[in-house]
């Protein structure tokens, strides 16, 4: 017997209150392992499956109790008052952040989307034995994930995983979706790549073109001639300032690209 299979076999008991205070509700039996009793009690009365479901789905909304460490991360992260600003949970972003956001509207949805499925499935099982009596083996997903989540620009790929997780199959979903996610290898960082990006810094933090060709120059004296009044040093500095131009726009043009990836 599997691990599933095992957790499976014992999951209605963790949940046996929601179960019979919906079977009370509707004057229907226990599940009897052996016969679908309550099954055709149901069906005698008129009462629907769907209508089982329903409660059981609302009881488990209501209240989480799921020990597994997935849905058990996620009902704890959905626990967050909904009212609260975001743009004051994310201290520093005020000024670019609507204050109409908050919590509720961004997080919570987010959460829920990836909550939401745990505790349909769960619905599932726990109305199948409420009303047969069988079991279920869980599913692996129970005990961890891969997901993508919003990130700055980007989608990131999370792998969460627990103590009970099967890690190389999760390892397996994590590559491809990765793959999935961003089918292009990135570029090697090269010098020239660095080298932009700190002019790029530079030309932000409010430096003239010509300033940063000084600061170039001054940390790369070999490179250019001794005489700063020679036509030759002027020149050559008239072209490091060109340079460092088209490696800012190129820079600037790579990381546009990354960005609507």
């Amino acid at each position: 017997m599997t691990l599933p299979q095992v957790i499976g076999e014992l999951l209605p008991a963790a949940f046996d209150g929601p179960i019979s205070e919906v079977l009370s509700k509707y004057n229907l039996p226990h599940p009897s392992p052996d016969e679908d009793t309550t099954l055709d009690e149901a069906m005698a009365s008129g009462v629907s499956p769907d209508d089982i479901r329903g409660e059981i789905y609302q009881a488990l909304q209501a209240k989480i109790p799921l020990d597994f460490p997935l849905p058990l991360f996620l009902s704890r992260l959905r626990q967050m008052p909904s009212d609260v600003p975001l743009w004051a949970a994310l201290e520093g972003l005020a000024k670019v952040v609507p204050q109409d956001l908050t919590i509720g509207n961004t997080i919570h949805r987010y959460i829920d989307s990836l909550l939401d499925p745990h505790i349909q499935r769960l619905a599932d099982q726990l109305t199948l034995y409420a009303l047969t009596g069988k079991r279920t083996p869980i599913l692996e997903s129970s005990f961890g994930g891969v997901f993508a989540v919003p990130g700055f620009g980007q989608p990131m790929i999370v792998l969460m995983a627990s103590q009970l997780s099967d890690t190389q199959s999760l390892i397996r979903q994590f590559r491809q979706e990765l793959k999935q996610t961003f089918p292009r290898k990135p570029r090697a960082i090269s010098s020239a790549m660095i080298a932009a990006a700190t002019a790029l810094r530079q030309k932000l933090e409010g430096f003239k073109i010509k300033d940063i060709a000084d600061i170039y120059i001054s940390r790369h004296p070999s490179e250019f001639p001794k005489d700063p009044l020679s036509p030759k040093y002027r020149a050559a500095k008239k072209r490091q300032e060109e340079r460092i131009k088209k490696q800012i726009a190129r820079l600037k043009s790579m990381l546009q690209a990354f960005g609507d990836n």
